[in-house]
């Protein structure tokens, strides 16, 4: 069994972000609220972030508490791009507002 911890409930096409930080109005273009559509089969998901790996006991502990145990560990923590990528653990609505605020800075920034 292979499981998956996310740190988002949504999927969101980073590639996009540069032209809807300029036009915000099409982020729903670049974002899936169903990440069940890029799902792999086979692979069970979960949706959190991770906040502590306990090797002795062979658990992952999600933000929430739920506690995700394994046989084997593969630890991906991806990187910070702010704006470009999502924080993990935020909502799609906290994520189409922060884009929305991004937007309304980059235009009232001027040249």
């Amino acid at each position: 069994q292979v499981t998956m911890i996310q740190g988002t409930k949504f999927v969101e096409w980073p590639l996009a972000m540069p032209a809807v930080l300029v036009h915000p109005e099409n982020h729903d273009k670049a974002i899936s609220p169903n990440p069940a559509k890029f799902q792999v089969p086979k692979v069970q998901y979960k949706y959190g972030v991770a906040t502590e790996v306990d090797v002795s006991a062979k658990t992952v502990r999600l933000r929430d508490g739920e506690l995700v145990p394994y046989d084997a560990l593969v630890v991906a923590t991806g990187f910070a791009m702010p704006l470009i990528y999502p924080n993990p653990g935020v909502s799609l609505q906290q994520r189409k507002d922060e884009v929305r605020q991004a937007a309304e800075a980059i235009r009232g920034a001027g040249t």
